[in-house]
């Protein structure tokens, strides 16, 4: 790893990241200050930055009426724990990717250049199951509610931590099901814990068919495709829905979904 002040000035691939990340940037900005749902006594956040006084005073405004930020809002910063009446310094989390909680067959696939979903399980650290699914669950900590997942082993049933972040890792795709999108369970945890943050979100034929009529289905396609527009996550639509049969049985269903997962490499 080479560490260098002035970098930019340097290397050619440094300015050019420099450069797509603050375009990127700066669409996410716009895109927030154009959102009804960002604006608060006719204001929009501004330019985003600590020393913009139009900044300052929607994050004083926003405060005030909410008494929560949203999800773009660095609670860390000084200027917003001023805000908010907090004193000392702020206590960050680190992110941990533990391999250990991986099968070790889809870690040594993993170290040779091969990728499976099918090799792919969660070992519970604390009663050293093998699990190849996990009940997704919202518990509290430090006071907040928190998405994650949970031992499925009925003598354990303990909090895995870390899962969320491992998971984007190594693998990084998540194909929901119908019954996933109509209970909004990945918009609702993008605007509170976040497991799902930057994971690549397959919509399979089948699920889209299922859900395009039915309400909290199509309250979700809009509300992932917000989510996708801001870069929170990647969103693909794959499949034509009208190669998918009305009538299918519940083991064709369940087939084409899985096969779906295989392909994509994706969890479901």
């Amino acid at each position: 790893m080479i560490v260098e002040q002035r970098s930019e000035d340097k290397y050619l691939e440094v300015k050019t990241a420099s450069l797509i990340s603050k375009r990127l940037r700066e669409t996410v900005i716009k895109q927030i200050n154009d959102n009804p749902e960002f604006q608060i006594n006719g204001l929009s956040v501004g330019s985003g930055n600590a020393g913009d006084s139009q900044t300052i005073v929607w994050l004083k405004e926003w405060w005030k009426k909410k008494k929560f930020w949203p999800w773009f809002v660095k609670s860390s910063f000084k200027t917003v724990r001023e805000i908010e009446g907090k004193k000392g310094k702020v206590k960050k989390s680190s992110l941990v990717i533990d391999e250990r909680l991986l099968s070790k067959e889809f870690i040594d696939e993993f170290n040779k250049g091969k990728f499976s979903i099918e090799t792919l399980s969660i070992i519970c650290p604390y009663c050293r199951s093998i699990l190849k699914s996990v009940e997704f669950v919202i518990f509290e900590k430090n006071g907040k509610e928190i998405n994650g997942v949970k031992c499925t082993n009925k003598e354990c049933g303990r909090i895995i931590e870390n899962v969320g972040i491992t998971l984007r890792y190594y693998c990084g795709s998540v194909l929901p099901d119908s019954s996933a999108l109509q209970r909004n369970i990945i918009s609702q945890d993008l605007n509170t814990s976040k497991f799902f943050e930057n994971f690549s979100i397959i919509l399979s034929p089948i699920v889209r068919k299922e859900c395009k009529d039915k309400p909290q289905g199509k309250r979700e396609f809009e509300e992932l495709s917000k989510l996708a527009s801001i870069e929170r996550i990647r969103l693909e639509n794959i499949g034509k829905i009208e190669e998918i049969p009305d009538s299918l049985s519940k083991e064709e269903r369940y087939e084409r979904i899985i096969k779906d997962c295989i392909t994509y490499n994706a969890i479901y």
